[in-house]
């Protein structure tokens, strides 16, 4: 676990991810992440991410989905809380 803390990039994934309702195709969800401009931490993280449970992959078609797990959100939810308790609030 303590790799996971060590990875720049795991809370804008998981955050990212929560926003959408579901399952979504990973181009979309590549897009979203490049638009906020934080595509290659995407890339570092990827492997924690889906080593953790914290996302996961499935296929529909000949497209791939990208899905936050129920691990993935209480970890976020948690991370949340951290941010809350130690005053660091963002800016939206």
């Amino acid at each position: 676990m303590q790799a996971l803390f060590k990875k720049k990039g795991v809370y804008p994934v998981l955050e990212t991810l929560s926003t959408f309702t579901g399952p979504v195709l990973e181009k979309t969800f590549l897009r979203e992440f490049q638009r906020l401009g934080k595509y290659s931490a995407y890339d570092r993280c990827r492997a924690v991410l889906l080593e953790q449970d914290l996302i996961a992959f499935t296929s529909e078609g000949e497209n791939k989905l990208i899905a936050l797990t129920s691990k993935g959100l209480e970890i976020l939810q948690l991370m949340q809380q951290i941010d809350a308790i130690l005053g660091n609030k963002k800016e939206q």
